[in-house]
């Protein structure tokens, strides 16, 4: 019964997340790549956690410290490469604390 169960939390997943993307492509481009920014570091923390119950011994140090980075690397390769898909509110305060380019 444990089985079925697990297989039915899965198609439901699958389903809700294919209504959800969908909605992603409705979006304009820049939006898009918004949700993105904000929905990257939820998958890459929940692959973390997923991975970790399953293999308690696979731990990573400062694993938080390591995702900060990257996506703090990633919004800075945005604001310099297009910085059109920024929100003009968080683009003036780079500007401010980067710089312009």
């Amino acid at each position: 019964m444990q089985i079925q169960l697990n297989v039915l939390i899965g198609i439901d997943g699958l389903i809700i997340g294919s209504f959800s993307g969908t909605s992603i492509i409705l979006e304009s481009d820049g939006r898009g790549f918004e949700m993105t920014l904000q929905l990257f570091p939820r998958f890459c923390e929940a692959v973390y956690n997923h991975f970790h119950k399953k293999f308690p011994k696979l731990k990573m140090k400062n694993f938080e410290l390591i995702l900060f980075s990257l996506l703090i690397g990633l919004l800075h390769y945005c604001y310099q490469h297009n910085s059109l898909v920024i929100k003009s509110t968080y683009l003036a305060l780079f500007k401010q604390f980067w710089g312009k380019n």
